[in-house]
């Protein structure tokens, strides 16, 4: 019954109808939370690379604590730096840069979440390349591998549309730039491109 918004590594709002509240979130530094889900009645806040979870009593408080039921931990399916959690039937998927893994509720206060990789699945760039709808068993993500259908019900992503993943493929550019190599440097010099978010600038329109 409580609306929660996150802005990544800025702070925590909480929505009462009316206006966005400043939140903290006791036990963590709200500079390094990318992001936050919900989770089998759990708040759920992650970092590039460990998952944290709430209270059971309290979703505002994360400090670790059997009687409580607040935890964090540094998942060991992950194999990439974490890029978002969607919540999910039965807990929620943390998506990363290399893979995706399902995080079930066992209904066990001190170990709530059991981890398993979800086979088939690959990388994300972005949050936005994921379609989720938290009372379903699957989601839809754009990854490195094309369109995927993750599925939590049978822990396991499959091609879904290969016609849509041609159609995105065909506006991906990839490029290995070598050090020394003339034509890399003038793509660079030429200001569109940024090597740190690998991303091409939108040209000047007219």
């Amino acid at each position: 019954g409580r609306t929660f918004i996150c802005y990544a590594r800025q702070g925590i709002y909480e929505f009462d109808g009316t206006a966005f509240n400043p939140v903290t979130l006791t036990g963590l530094d709200s500079e390094q939370i990318e992001g936050i889900c919900s989770g089998a009645n759990y708040l759920i806040a992650y970092t590039r690379r460990v998952v944290h979870w709430s209270s059971n009593m309290d979703p505002t408080e994360f400090t670790p604590s059997l009687t409580t039921g607040a935890g964090a931990e540094s998942v060991q399916e992950v194999r990439g730096a974490i890029v978002a959690c969607f919540t999910i039937a039965g807990g929620f998927v943390i998506y990363t840069t290399q893979n995706a893994v399902f995080a079930r509720f066992t209904q066990n206060a001190s170990y709530p979440w059991d981890y398993k990789e979800i086979r088939g699945s690959a990388g994300i760039q972005k949050l936005e390349h994921v379609a989720s709808d938290s009372n379903y068993e699957f989601h839809f993500a754009w990854t490195t591998v094309g369109m995927l259908r993750v599925s939590a019900g049978s822990s396991e992503a499959s091609q879904f549309a290969p016609e849509v993943s041609e159609f995105l493929a065909a506006k991906v550019i990839e490029d290995m730039p070598r050090v020394g190599n003339n034509a890399s440097a003038m793509v660079n010099s030429s200001g569109n491109y940024s090597g740190t978010t690998q991303y091409f600038a939108e040209y000047p329109q007219g």
